[in-house]
């Protein structure tokens, strides 16, 4: 009588998650989720959509879709407004913008240059966030107080701006990048 073996043959499966492979991450948690530096990051319950929320003390502006939150100022001079970077103009960067000259500046290289829309309408004071930079308020007026000039240490991205206005307009664009000398 002749023995017969059989080959057994055998796999280890290991059963891997993707999740261990690949983490999924709150994407609240990396830049915030795209929203404002002054709104809470969160997610709508039933599509998992990023929904932003502007923090207290702030109030979200009309910018396109794009949720901008300034803070509620609730003592402006008389006769002066708020006024807003249109939406446009979020996200330019410096170098990679349209060139153009600036004025010498202290606080910095780059330049930014704000005009606001129309003529009756003057630059009181300017608040402009940037990725690196952070917020800067500091601004030269040249040729006129419908002009400002915000500067920053080195390249950046805008992410958002305001100011107080004396006058009618409640929209201002970015013009054009500089290098101070």
């Amino acid at each position: 009588m002749s023995l017969v073996r059989a080959k057994r043959s055998f796999s280890i499966v290991r059963k891997y998650s993707l999740l261990s492979t690949f983490p999924i991450s709150d994407s609240c948690k990396v830049n915030n989720g795209g929203c404002d530096s002054n709104a809470v990051c969160s997610h709508d319950a039933s599509t998992n959509a990023i929904v932003c929320t502007c923090k207290s003390g702030y109030t979200n502006v009309p910018t396109g879709g794009v949720v901008t939150c300034i803070q509620v100022t609730t003592t402006l001079a008389p006769g002066t407004q708020k006024a807003y970077l249109n939406s446009t103009y979020v996200g330019s960067t410096n170098p990679g913008f349209q060139k153009g000259d600036c004025p010498v500046s202290a606080n910095g290289a780059y330049g930014w240059h704000f005009v606001m829309t129309g003529t009756s309408t003057s630059i009181v004071s300017i608040r402009s966030v940037f990725k690196s930079a952070g917020v800067v308020t500091s601004m030269i007026q040249v040729p006129s107080d419908k002009h400002a000039y915000v500067f920053t240490p080195t390249g950046d991205t805008l992410l958002e701006a305001s100011a107080v206005v004396n006058g009618p307009n409640t929209e201002f664009n970015l013009i054009n990048v500089c290098m101070s000398t």
